[in-house]
């Protein structure tokens, strides 16, 4: 017998549409949270004092934790894509 899926349940192909739209929102903001943090960074922070390379770098760690963090929640948006269907 086949496992019959329930009405509110995504199919495989659901899930991999899913997957590609939810990668593509994450990354845009993952590159947004960075970038707006370097200008910052760079228009606030850097201007006003020596430069130290381990500032920058300290900086660059810090925005690249940041943008990581909306990857946390990869698996619940696309179960929750998945189920809504944004692209029929």
């Amino acid at each position: 017998m086949s496992q019959d899926r329930g009405p509110t349940e995504p199919s495989p192909s659901d899930r991999q549409q899913a997957h590609e739209y939810v990668v593509q929102r994450l990354a845009a903001l993952s590159a947004g949270i960075w970038a707006l943090g370097f200008f910052v960074f760079m228009v606030f922070v850097f201007p006003t004092g020596e430069f130290k390379p381990t500032v920058g770098i300290g900086v660059g760690m810090w925005l690249f934790a940041l943008a990581a963090l909306p990857w946390v929640g990869y698996r619940p948006f696309v179960d929750r894509v998945a189920r809504r269907h944004p692209w029929r």
